[in-house]
């Protein structure tokens, strides 16, 4: 009678502990993962942090806070560490773009003004401002070699390898080239003007120059290292964008506060749209799907624009002084995973804009900026909150063992 009455005592209480368990060994929530086909990264210059932008919603999910002055990202080509040049700080702050930290910093000179990952090639290219030069970093995060430019480097963009890497400077009428491989100076191309931002068609044979001056892009035979023309987009253009297809040029005429969509085979524009004050840099999803995404450093926000209608769909607040902004690759199709491979990167825990050294997250390589290639990663991450699962209660456990023993032994008696 004892036993039966002990039995059913703890049967009553089988549900609860069957629960407890249950409950107990479920993992904990996962961190926050990127979602859908590509995340967008907005450099902001004078909050010193970068904004993430979640596709799918297109709303602010962190800022992370990097080195003084940040003005340019590239993405590695997997998309999931971002590069981000720290103009003041001379530094390179490397992102997660799942963890939402930033993970490393690099020191790489006086002032970084861009920075560029060459598919194929096993190190970055860092446009240092104030030492009038590149800074070539393996990826072990050691310069390896710099290249003097004559100039204030301002913006830098490199072919597959790096054979052909070209340099607008500061009061410069000439495309500079170099390899950057061997650090070989390879001549000039006059493009018509002050040249600003650089962008390559990604077989490499045609570069999209940004002359603010003369309100045009400048197109250039990269191969040929000759001009073929001027297209008039509008006042004062700055950073561009070119479809995976090569045959729309989106530009950001940072005086006429608006996007010029230009057909590259005619070389013409097709049409405008307005966009917020001081529009400094656009991009595109990996996969050219129908959204192109404006910075205004001007308004402190973010203009997505619906290439199918040629209009803005929705304007996002991020930091202040939004200069550079980037999209992230998510892999599907079209966009294969790339692992990361390759040596450790020493970090830093010096805090933002302080480039100095000490022990910290140890680095990888992997794909480069959006054509691919190698650049520095990070190889280890903090955990930012996925924790590990929560062991069972002992109560919970407790109880399902008296119940099981009295049902055995119960059932013995019997």
């Amino acid at each position: 009678m004892i036993w039966t009455l002990a039995l059913k005592t703890c049967l009553s209480s089988l549900p609860l502990a069957a629960l407890l368990v249950t409950m107990a060994l479920a993992p904990a929530p996962s961190p926050a993962r990127a979602n859908g086909i590509g995340t967008i990264f907005v450099a902001n210059e004078r909050s010193n942090n970068v904004s993430v932008i979640e596709h799918a919603s297109i709303s602010v999910l962190a800022n992370i806070q990097v080195g003084n002055g940040p003005r340019a990202i590239s993405f590695t080509r997997d998309g999931r560490f971002a590069l981000v040049a720290n103009r003041a700080a001379g530094s390179v702050s490397i992102i997660d773009r799942d963890q939402y930290q930033t993970t490393a910093t690099v020191r790489v000179g006086g002032s970084a003004e861009d920075v560029d990952s060459p598919a194929d090639a096993t190190f970055s290219i860092v446009a240092d401002g104030a030492g009038s030069q590149l800074a070539v970093v393996d990826s072990a995060g050691a310069t390896i070699r710099t290249i003097a430019t004559q100039g204030k480097p301002i913006s830098v963009a490199a072919d597959r390898g790096a054979r052909r890497t070209y340099v607008s400077v500061e009061g410069g009428e000439n495309l500079l080239v170099f390899d950057a491989t061997s650090g070989q100076a390879l001549g000039g191309i006059p493009v018509g003007g002050q040249a600003t931002h650089i962008t390559l068609s990604l077989d490499g044979a045609v570069a999209y120059v940004s002359i603010p001056g003369a309100g045009a892009v400048a197109v250039v035979d990269a191969p040929g290292a000759r001009l073929l023309g001027l297209i008039p987009t509008g006042a004062g253009p700055s950073g561009t964008a070119l479809s995976p297809d090569g045959s729309r040029l989106y530009v950001a005429n940072s005086a006429a506060n608006n996007v010029a969509i230009v057909e590259t085979a005619g070389r013409r524009v097709l049409g405008t749209v307005p966009v917020g004050q001081g529009p400094q840099s656009v991009a595109l999803a990996p996969d050219g799907s129908q959204f192109v995404y404006v910075a205004n450093s001007g308004a402190d926000t973010v203009s997505v624009i619906d290439i199918n209608r040629q209009t803005v769909s929705k304007t996002v607040q991020v930091g202040q002084g939004p200069i550079a902004i980037a999209v992230a690759a998510v892999p599907g199709p079209g966009v294969p995973a790339q692992p990361a491979t390759g040596a450790g990167l020493p970090g830093t825990t010096s805090g933002p804009g302080t480039g100095g050294t000490g022990s910290g997250p140890t680095a990888a390589a992997t794909g480069g900026t959006q054509a691919g290639g190698v650049s520095i990663v990070p190889r280890e991450l903090p955990n930012t909150g996925g924790g590990l699962p929560i062991q069972p209660a002992p109560f919970a456990l407790s109880a399902l063992a008296v119940c099981l023993a009295l049902s055995s032994r119960l059932r013995r008696r019997r």
